[in-house]
């Protein structure tokens, strides 16, 4: 109690000669226009997938097609086992051999999940601001 009394006389002390700030006559005015005006503005349409993506993708095929009419096509196999034959010689010439333990990979299920989780809740979250 007498502890609480002291700072009670220190801060009337320093405090007492401040004078009291009130806000500006038209502040809830200014305010309100504010908040009017900044619901008028137009929501700007950002596409999920950039031009970039487009273009790199556009380009594949380009160079995918070709590769295609020259494959070796005088055995029964259609264009797409050929294909699939020399996309796994391809694959196995650059891969290296590694056996994960089951348990990494459960590891590695439940950070991506996780990370979608945190990515979807930010993404709710902006939404509803």
């Amino acid at each position: 109690m007498d502890n609480t009394d002291e700072l009670n006389k220190l801060t009337d002390q320093l405090f007492g000669d401040l004078p009291l700030d009130a806000p500006q006559a038209d502040f809830t005015t200014r305010v309100l226009s504010k908040i009017s005006t900044s619901k008028n503005l137009s929501i700007i349409y950002e596409p999920l997938i950039p031009k970039q993506v487009f273009v790199i993708l556009i380009l594949l095929a380009v160079f995918f097609i070709p590769y295609l009419f020259s494959l070796d096509v005088g055995t029964d196999a259609g264009y797409f086992s050929l294909l699939m034959d020399k996309v796994a010689i391809w694959v196995s010439a650059w891969s290296i051999n590694i056996e994960f333990s089951p348990s990494l990979g459960y590891m590695a299920i439940m950070v991506m999940v996780s990370v979608q989780t945190f990515l979807l809740k930010r993404y709710v979250e902006r939404r509803l601001v």
